[in-house]
């Protein structure tokens, strides 16, 4: 397994010019945001000089950071432009606001064509971007992301979602965070993942969690126009259910952060994705 520390440190060396950094954990939340993307030159060229090439956006979840992907970076990053996004903590922060924000930022920062990598709640994002079916899209990957989940769970979901309207959502949400965690989740990870959860403003994580409890996962599938890979790991997604045309692979064992705890084996997954959308 590659650790997420190591892979940034490689990182590094490999992209001395690089914006992804290992930043720290404590304190990287800041009031205010203009832009969630990080930049990454790939062999030392600029993403943009390479006109038409497709550039790979991370998109971490709830109490998500940029450097979870760090093994993903490492992997692709050499051969391909990557982008890294942050968690949005500002203005509309609801799924469909995230979406929004990001593919703004995109547009931006002149990313011509990209393919976007969501994880969890990161994922649902990816979804609500691709439905707008912006210029650009080249597809769409979702790590352990909550889409097609069978009744019994959406309805409980649903139910959390109206809890954290209450006074009880920021306990809620620790437990709820705190049950995502499986035997390969050590102490020190499940202790910075809940560290960033208390340092996320309380509107961002219940606008958040919610909307992507409440979002029509179903519709916004049936709706994206380019192809997609569904890395299923802990939530029971309902593969059966999934569009003919979707790409979906099992990584049991790994946990609900699964490109941190199993990276090669999504890793792979993501190349060949890529590859077939665009050849390298």
């Amino acid at each position: 397994m590659i650790r997420a520390r190591e892979a940034a440190e490689r990182l590094r060396r490999l992209h001395p010019r690089s914006r992804v950094l290992l930043l720290p954990h404590q304190g990287h939340l800041v009031p205010e945001q203009s832009n969630c993307l990080d930049r990454l030159e790939a062999r030392g060229r600029p993403r943009a000089a390479a006109s038409g090439a497709v550039s790979v956006v991370f998109l971490p979840g709830l109490a998500g950071h940029p450097d979870e992907f760090a093994a993903q970076v490492t992997h692709l990053g050499a051969v391909r432009g990557v982008i890294t996004s942050r968690p949005v903590l500002d203005g509309d922060t609801s799924v469909a606001g995230a979406a929004r924000r990001l593919l703004a930022d995109l547009r931006r920062d002149g990313v011509d064509r990209f393919v976007l990598v969501g994880h969890s709640a990161g994922g649902m994002i990816a979804l609500a971007a691709a439905q707008q079916q912006p210029e650009g899209l080249a597809g769409v990957a979702l790590l352990d992301t909550p889409v097609l989940l069978p009744s019994p769970v959406r309805v409980a979901l649903r139910l959390l979602a109206v809890f954290l309207r209450t006074p009880l959502a920021g306990p809620l949400l620790r437990l709820f965070v705190g049950a995502t965690f499986g035997d390969s989740d050590l102490a020190p990870f499940r202790r910075e993942v809940l560290q960033r959860l208390a340092e996320t403003p309380a509107h961002a994580a219940r606008s958040l969690t919610s909307t992507t409890f409440t979002h029509d996962s179903a519709t916004a599938l049936a709706s994206v126009p380019v192809p997609v890979l569904v890395v299923r790991a802990t939530i029971p997604v309902r593969v059966d259910q999934l569009p003919l045309a979707t790409r979906w692979i099992d990584v049991r064992g790994a946990g609900h952060w699964v490109h941190v705890h199993a990276a090669d084996r999504v890793n792979t997954a993501l190349r060949d994705f890529l590859d077939e959308l665009d050849p390298r």
